[in-house]
């Protein structure tokens, strides 16, 4: 090679002496698809293999007089990490894929054994049973119950990390679908002794648009919570308006206060937190925020509206 060659001639030499890799191409079709691109306007980046494997990539920018200024950087070590990065990826996208299969049908084939065994003990617990008898019956009824409510929160999971939960747009009655949630769960607060009561703002309406179904699994999470850890004193569930700018309504807040016994400070930045579970040390301090909270929830009761 020597000053003057022509462009042509030194791709040309390029697929004579086997110096690059022309690939499913011929020489010939390789050397006019690299003219083809030195005579563009503002040829784009091309990446070419060499006999030894090595990828180089061709930085070409033409200046104002016509002249061209090329450069060749070595981007094998990146291609390969590249390439080494896509298989992992797909590597672990089927494996989640994989496992949130595994989940769903999972909990498909235990959910219907367990519904056999709560429709067996409602039937059970109808004939004449002793007393001791009647709490077994009901202690594997609320069990099996329970089991199906983590199933169906295992199965949800399942379906957020496959991409395919879905929620259903339509219109519902938010005041209803709160009052249905409360209607379940009062039992449970009257079985502990907890007064559970609700104030829906005047100025939210009642129809919206949205899933229903999600909505009352969310209470029922709130609500439910909040029995959970709630020994003594009330549940207080309120909706409102709130206000934006130039004082248009912008959003619905739901909240769920308790007397139950709370979170220490130095443990809330876990609550969002996956699979974690927070408690309190004592009893002792329980029992003193739930004192606390008595006057919490009743000043609740008393300003919501406001």
């Amino acid at each position: 090679m020597c000053p003057g060659v022509s462009y042509s001639d030194i791709l040309s030499f390029l697929t004579q002496e086997g110096i690059v890799d022309t690939g499913h191409l011929g020489a010939a079709q390789w050397c006019q698809m690299m003219l083809q691109r030195w005579h563009a306007a503002q040829p784009k980046p091309k990446n070419i293999k060499l006999w030894n494997c090595q990828m180089l990539r061709l930085i070409d920018q033409r200046g104002p007089m016509g002249d061209m200024v090329s450069l060749a950087h070595d981007v094998t070590a990146a291609l390969r990490c590249k390439t080494v990065l896509k298989t992992v990826r797909q590597t672990g996208e089927a494996n989640m894929r994989a496992k949130a299969s595994f989940l769903a049908n999972i909990s498909h084939e235990i959910r219907a054994p367990l519904h056999g065994v709560v429709g067996l003990a409602d039937l059970l617990s109808s004939t004449a049973l002793s007393e001791e008898q009647k709490l077994f019956t009901d202690t594997i009824k609320t069990s099996s119950e329970t089991l199906l409510v983590i199933l169906k929160d295992v199965l949800d999971y399942s379906k957020m990390e496959a991409d395919r939960l879905t929620l259903r747009r339509q219109k519902f009655n938010l005041e209803a679908a709160i009052d249905d949630v409360l209607s379940v769960l009062s039992h449970k607060a009257q079985a502990k002794g907890l007064l559970l009561f609700w104030d829906y703002g005047g100025a939210c309406g009642t129809d919206f648009i949205g899933d229903p179904g999600r909505i009352r699994q969310i209470m029922i999470k709130l609500i439910g919570n909040a029995l959970k850890f709630t020994c003594h004193g009330h549940i207080a569930v309120g909706v409102k308006k709130l206000f934006g700018a130039q004082n248009r309504p912008s959003k619905v807040q739901i909240c769920v206060i308790d007397t139950g016994v709370g979170i220490r400070p130095d443990q809330r930045k876990y609550v969002f937190q996956e699979f974690t579970q927070l408690q309190p040390k004592t009893q002792k301090r329980a029992e003193i925020l739930a004192a606390r909270a008595q006057g919490w929830v009743w000043r609740f009761a008393q300003n919501w509206s406001r």
